[in-house]
């Protein structure tokens, strides 16, 4: 039903999740959150008297990450392009953003 293949690389969105609703999709990338998700911050700029903090996607598939971001963005929430780190690939909410995107999001990360 939902199309995963044995290697992670290959995971791209279901055709499934494509079309259905966005009350389905707004599910599919709440669980993709809470699964390859994250919230880190860094000391960088502590001098400064602030932490970096960004909220950000990680895998391996490129695909599922830019069908997030362009879910997202259709939702009024603005998105980093997706790019790669090491050897995975990483989409990030514009720092903006992070208020609407904890709104807009239910998580339970």
């Amino acid at each position: 039903m939902f199309e995963a293949k044995r290697n992670q690389r290959e995971w791209n969105t279901p055709t499934l999740i494509k079309t259905a609703s966005d009350d389905i999709k707004k599910a599919y990338v709440a669980g993709f959150f809470d699964a390859e998700g994250g919230v880190p911050h860094t000391e960088k700029n502590i001098k400064r008297g602030r932490r970096t903090l960004y909220v950000k996607f990680v895998q391996n598939n490129k695909e599922s990450l830019e069908f997030i971001k362009n879910f997202l963005e259709s939702q009024g929430i603005a998105m980093r392009s997706v790019y790669r780190e090491r050897t995975e690939w990483v989409l990030k909410v514009s720092n903006k953003s992070i208020p609407i995107f904890n709104e807009f999001m239910f998580s339970y990360h």
